[in-house]
C-alpha cells in the first residue's frame, strides 16, 4: 500500500516535472516525451503492483494513472498528428483543450488523494495495527458484559466502557446499525497520555446502510488509556452494535458521483473562460442557443431529482391521487355547476361567533377544512382557478380520475423553467445580442438556479401548485410578448401578443397576485403602438390608426375576456368582482381583525433580499440565516429556508449602475424601458414583498418575483457592456461566472436543507431516501472519511 501510494506521486511529479523542462528550455520536446513515457512506467507499476497486492488500492491507482494520461498523452499524441484540420481546431482552440485535459487531471488526483484522505491514515509501514474491542469483555453501563451484541431500545442510552486499552488509535470502527431512523450520533469519550480523566473529543455521526460513515479518523494524544462509547436510540428506533475495532484500514472508494459533479463545474468553468466560442455574441452563432438547451437539460434533470425523492409513492398517484381543494373539491364543484363546494358546514360551525378564530374553532371542537373560506354559510377555495380550467376539470371528464397535484406541480415546473430559458434567450436575441455567449450563458445559469421553483417541486401541495403554475403561465407570457417584437429589434407580430396576454391572464387565474405584471405589461403594449406608428412610412398615430386597433384587440381582448371570467367567479362567491375572498380564510388567524404593521412588511423584504447566509464545514456547507428582526408581534414562518437574492444571484447588484446606464444609453426609447424595468423589477417585487407581511414568511413566495428581479438587473449591466472597455468587460464575464457557480452551490444547498427538514419534520419523505441524501452530503464532507 505505501509502495503504491509513493510511485503514483512519483508518476505525477515525473509528468509535472517534463513541462517545467521544457518551459525552461532544459529538455526538447523528445526528451519530453521520454520523460513523459518514464511517468507512465512508474504509475503501470504501481497498477500492477496494487491489483497482485489485493491492498484495495488498484482504484486509486487507476485513477492516477487516468490523470497522468490526461496531463501527459495529448502532448506525445499532437506530435503524431498531420491531419491539417485537426491540427488548425487543435492551435484554434489549444487553450479550452489544456484546460479541460488539465481540470480533468485535477479533479481525478482530488478524488483520488484529497476526498480519500483517510484511506492513507494507515499506510505508513509503523502504524499500528488493527485492534478488536470485544464487546463481550466491555463494561456496558457499568456492568459486566458477555454478550457479543448490544442492543439499545427506544429513548435509551447505553455506555461501551473498556479500560486498559493501552494502544495508538488512529482510527475508530463501529459495525452499528439503527431501525427506523436515518442514522444517529455515538459520543466517544478517552483517556490518553495527556489526561487521565476521560474527554469527549469525538463523535461519530453514522448513517445506516452507508458503511464509510461507521468509520472517525482520530487525533488523539499518544496511547489512548479507557475509551468509552455512549449510543442513544430515537424514540421508536432500536440500536444495534455488532463490533468495534481501532486502527481498521478505512477503504479507497472513488466515488463516480462525486467526480462527476465536480468535473461539471471545472469543466463549465474551463469552458465559459477559454472556449473560443464561449466569446463570440450571443446573436450572432448557434453556441448559445445550443448551450442553453444544455443548461435547461441540467436544471430539468434536476427538478426530476427534486421529484424522485418523494419515492415510490409518485408512481400510485394517479391511482391514488394526493386530492386536494384544487384537483378535486373545485373538480367536483365546478361539474356540478356551483362554485361554493360541495362540502357544507356543520351546525356547530355554523354556531360559532368567530369561526375565523382558530382558537375558537379549536375549543370547540368542530370540524372544517384548513385554508377553505367560509362566507355566507359554504364553503369556498381561496386558491385560482387557472390549473383548474387548463388540467385537472378536463383531465377528470375525459378520464373520470382526479390528475395528482404532486405531478402537476412538478408539470408545470417543467413548463417553467423551460420557458424561463426560452424568455431568457428571446430577451438576450431581442436586446442584448452582441452579449458574449460566456456572459449570456451564466447570466442564464443564474436566472435559472434562483428561480426559486426548486421550493414547490418536492411538496407538490395546493399552495405550491398555484406558485408554479402561474409561474409557468406567466413566464410564457413574457416569451411571447419578448417573441411579439414590442420591445428590441424585429416586427410586430399580432398572433405573439396574443398569445402572451392570454398566457398572462391564466397567470392570474392560477395566483391573483400576479394581476400586477398584466398592468406592466400594458406598457410593453404600449411600446408596440409606438413602434407601429414609428416604423411606419408615415409615422402619425391617425395614419395608422387601423394597424394600431387590430393590434391593441390582440393584445387587450384576452384581457377583458380572460380577466371578466376572474371577475364573475369573484362575484358569484362573494358579491363584488373585487374581492377575492382573503378574509374569509380558516387559517391560522382572523383575517379580518389583522392589523397593518410596517416591521412585519420588513422581515420579508431582508430575507428575500439582503440576508447573508451562514457558512460552515457540515454538509450542504451553506445554510439558511431567517432573520425576524426581533418584531415583537406574531408573524407565521412556513420554512425557514432564508437567504438574500443579491447572494444567490449577484448581479442583481447591478441596480447600483442603473443611473449611469440610463444616462449613456442611446435607446431613444430609453424613458420607456426604464419605466419599465423599474415598475415591472423593482417596484412591483417590492409590493408583492409587503403584501407577504399578511401570509408570514416562506421561500416559495419569491417564484412571483426573484426572475423579474434578475432580468432587470442584467438589463441595466447589459445596457452598460457595450459602454466600457474591454478590462471592465472581462471583469463583468469574470463576475458573471464566478455568480454562476457560486449562485447554484448556494441555491443547491438551501433547497438541499429545506427539502431534508420537509422530510424529518413532516416525514413527506421515505425514510431510506433521506438516508441516501444524508450520504450524499457525507460525500462531500471529505474531512470525515468520505
Amino acid at each position: 500500500m505505501f509502495l503504491t501510494v509513493i510511485l503514483s506521486l512519483l508518476s505525477v511529479i515525473i509528468i509535472i516535472l517534463s513541462y517545467i523542462l521544457v518551459k525552461t528550455g532544459k529538455a526538447s520536446d523528445k526528451t519530453q516525451s521520454a520523460v513523459i513515457l518514464c511517468g507512465f512506467a512508474v504509475q503501470l507499476i504501481a497498477v500492477i503492483a496494487s491489483f497482485f497486492a489485493g491492498n484495495g488500492f488498484t482504484a486509486m491507482s487507476i485513477a492516477v494513472m487516468a490523470a497522468d494520461l490526461f496531463i501527459g498523452l495529448p502532448k506525445i499524441l499532437y506530435r503524431k498528428i498531420t491531419n491539417k484540420k485537426i491540427i488548425c481546431f487543435i492551435e484554434n482552440n489549444k487553450k479550452w483543450l489544456t484546460g479541460i485535459a488539465a481540470g480533468t487531471a485535477a479533479v481525478l488526483l482530488f478524488e483520488a488523494f484529497i476526498c480519500n484522505f483517510g484511506a492513507f491514515n494507515l499506510i505508513m509501514p509503523s502504524s499500528p495495527n488493527e485492534m478488536i474491542l470485544p464487546l463481550s469483555r466491555a463494561s456496558v453501563n457499568g456492568s459486566a458484559n458477555s454478550s457479543d451484541v448490544i442492543t439499545v431500545n427506544s429513548g435509551e442510552t447505553v455506555s461501551i466502557e473498556f479500560n486498559n486499552v493501552n494502544y495508538q488509535i488512529k482510527n475508530i470502527y463501529i459495525d452499528i446499525e439503527s431501525e427506523n431512523s436515518i442514522g444517529g450520533t455515538v459520543r466517544i469519550y478517552n483517556s490518553d497520555e495527556t489526561s487521565k480523566d476521560m474527554r469527549n473529543v469525538s463523535n461519530l455521526e453514522y448513517i445506516n446502510g452507508n458503511e464509510s460513515s461507521k468509520y472517525i479518523v482520530c487525533s488523539y494524544f499518544g496511547e489512548t488509556g479507557n475509551i468509552k462509547f455512549e449510543v442513544s436510540a430515537q424514540d421508536n428506533s432500536v440500536v444495534t452494535v455488532k463490533g468495534i475495532s481501532v486502527n481498521k484500514p478505512i477503504p479507497f472508494d472513488f466515488s463516480w458521483l462525486r467526480f462527476f459533479i465536480i468535473l461539471g463545474f471545472v469543466l463549465f468553468a474551463v469552458t465559459i473562460a477559454l472556449c473560443p466560442y464561449m466569446k463570440i455574441s450571443c446573436g450572432q452563432s448557434k453556441t448559445f442557443k445550443l448551450s442553453a438547451a444544455a443548461v435547461t437539460l441540467v436544471f430539468v434533470s434536476a427538478a426530476v431529482c427534486l421529484l424522485a425523492v418523494r419515492g415510490d409513492m409518485i408512481f400510485s398517484l394517479f391511482d391514488h391521487p394526493d386530492t386536494n381543494q384544487m384537483n378535486k373539491e373545485l373538480v367536483d364543484a365546478f361539474e356540478a355547476g356551483q362554485v361554493s363546494l360541495l362540502e357544507t358546514p356543520s351546525q356547530d360551525m355554523l354556531n360559532l361567533e368567530n369561526p375565523y378564530d382558530l382558537s375558537e374553532r379549536s375549543a370547540a371542537g368542530v370540524s372544517y377544512p384548513w385554508d377553505h373560506l367560509f362566507f355566507d354559510g359554504k364553503y369556498y377555495s381561496y386558491y385560482g382557478i387557472g390549473t383548474v380550467l387548463t388540467l385537472f376539470l378536463p383531465y377528470h371528464m375525459i378520464t373520470g380520475k382526479y390528475f395528482p397535484s404532486l405531478w402537476a406541480t412538478f408539470i408545470y415546473s417543467i413548463i417553467g423553467i423551460i420557458f424561463l430559458s426560452l424568455a431568457y434567450c428571446a430577451f438576450m436575441k431581442r436586446l442584448f445580442p452582441k452579449i458574449p455567449n460566456r456572459t449570456a450563458v451564466s447570466g442564464l445559469v443564474i436566472v435559472q438556479a434562483s428561480s426559486f421553483v426548486w421550493y414547490c417541486i418536492t411538496i407538490g401541495n395546493f399552495y405550491e401548485l398555484a406558485q408554479v403554475s402561474g409561474f409557468a403561465f406567466l413566464i410564457a407570457g413574457m416569451y411571447f410578448l419578448l417573441r411579439s417584437g414590442v420591445v428590441g429589434e424585429g416586427k410586430i407580430s399580432r398572433p405573439n401578443i396574443c398569445v402572451a396576454t392570454i398566457l398572462l391572464s391564466i397567470a392570474v387565474l392560477c395566483r391573483a397576485a400576479l394581476a400586477l405584471y398584466c398592468i406592466v405589461s400594458l406598457l410593453f403594449i404600449y411600446a408596440g403602438v409606438k413602434k407601429i406608428v414609428k416604423t411606419s412610412a408615415n409615422p402619425t398615430f391617425k395614419a395608422n390608426k387601423k394597424p394600431v386597433i387590430t393590434f391593441l384587440l390582440a393584445a387587450l381582448i384576452p384581457f377583458a375576456l380572460i380577466g371578466s371570467v376572474q371577475m364573475i367567479y369573484n362575484y358569484l362567491r362573494f358579491g363584488s368582482i373585487l374581492d377575492f375572498g382573503i378574509s374569509y380564510t380558516l387559517t391560522i388567524y382572523d383575517y379580518q381583525h389583522i392589523q397593518f404593521h410596517l416591521p412585519l412588511v420588513f422581515i420579508a423584504i431582508i430575507n428575500y433580499l439582503f440576508t447573508v447566509p451562514k457558512v460552515s464545514s457540515v454538509f450542504p456547507f451553506v445554510t439558511s440565516n431567517y432573520d425576524s428582526l426581533s418584531v415583537n408581534g406574531y408573524y407565521f414562518l412556513a420554512g425557514f429556508s432564508s437567504a438574500g437574492i443579491i447572494f444567490r444571484a449577484v448581479p442583481v447588484l447591478g441596480y447600483i449602475f442603473g443611473g449611469k446606464a440610463y444616462k449613456r444609453s442611446n435607446n431613444p426609447n430609453r424613458r420607456l424601458a426604464a419605466v419599465i424595468i423599474v415598475s415591472g423589477c423593482i417596484l412591483v417585487p417590492l409590493i408583492q414583498m409587503a403584501m407577504i407581511w399578511e401570509y408570514g414568511y416562506t421561500p416559495r413566495y419569491a417564484v412571483d418575483f426573484a426572475w423579474q428581479m434578475i432580468f432587470g438587473a442584467f438589463a441595466v449591466l447589459f445596457s452598460l457592456y457595450g459602454k466600457i472597455n474591454s478590462t471592465n468587460k472581462r471583469i463583468i464575464d469574470k463576475i458573471f461566472l464566478i455568480s454562476a457557480i457560486v449562485s447554484v452551490i448556494i441555491n443547491f444547498a438551501l433547497t438541499y436543507e429545506f427539502v431534508l427538514d420537509y422530510g424529518n419534520s413532516l416525514g413527506g419523505i421515505p425514510m431510506d431516501i433521506r438516508s441516501d441524501m444524508v450520504s450524499f452530503g457525507r460525500l462531500f464532507e471529505f474531512w470525515n472519511i468520505m
